[in-house]
């Protein structure tokens, strides 16, 4: 699924527990991750969805060549072809339509935490959407997505360094100051609402 489908289904699918996700996000005594909270959450989303979809975690990124995988160094983002499971690069899940089209998205997925600076949030997203960059150059088949969560709010200048720094064409956020209830907000980037109050924004990046 592209990105923007992807964030469609995540808009339209996806039903969260704001205040949980309020928790997770700021509460000084919480300083675990959440992120498979939310891997669930969108698992049981495309469970109910029309592709009724598969969710695997930290499922292997496959090269072009039959029952091989690829493997990434995160230091020098070199990629490699190779038999051995254990060595390949894994997604955070995988979400597999088992109805209709076949169609699969991995997913690479990042959730700010209350401990955390944001200039290490950002370079954690920024690092998986590096991640996501080199496989798929290796392997043009491979359909993958990296997410962050964050709790913010977000000013004119810190929108234009985020637009600037991300691929303007395939970024999108779901924004959820509607509240409890109610869908997300979508856009690109650029168009983010800024100022009002702090609170949710589901960021989405695809490198193509």
């Amino acid at each position: 699924m592209r990105i923007q489908p992807f964030m469609s289904f995540l808009q339209s699918s996806l039903q969260l527990d704001l205040n949980k996700t309020t928790y997770f996000l700021t509460d000084v005594d919480f300083v675990g991750g959440w992120e498979v909270w939310l891997q669930c959450n969108i698992g049981f989303a495309g469970r109910n969805a029309v592709g009724r979809a598969r969710m695997t975690r930290e499922a292997c990124y496959p090269s072009q060549f039959g029952g091989q995988y690829l493997s990434y160094n995160i230091l020098t983002q070199a990629v490699a072809v190779t038999p051995n499971a254990n060595a390949a690069a894994r997604c955070d899940f995988l979400l597999e339509n088992t109805v209709g089209l076949a169609d699969s998205t991995y997913v690479e997925l990042k959730c700010a935490t209350s401990s955390e600076s944001s200039v290490n949030t950002w370079q954690r997203f920024a690092n998986d959407l590096s991640k996501i960059q080199a496989l798929t150059g290796a392997n043009p088949n491979i359909n993958a997505a990296a997410l962050l969560a964050i709790h913010a709010t977000l000013d004119p200048q810190q929108i234009a360094a985020i637009s600037n720094n991300l691929p303007r064409n395939t970024s999108f956020v779901l924004d959820y100051s509607p509240g409890p209830g109610q869908q997300p907000l979508m856009t690109t980037i650029p168009n983010v609402a800024s100022g009002g109050a702090p609170r949710m924004l589901l960021f989405g990046v695809s490198p193509h």
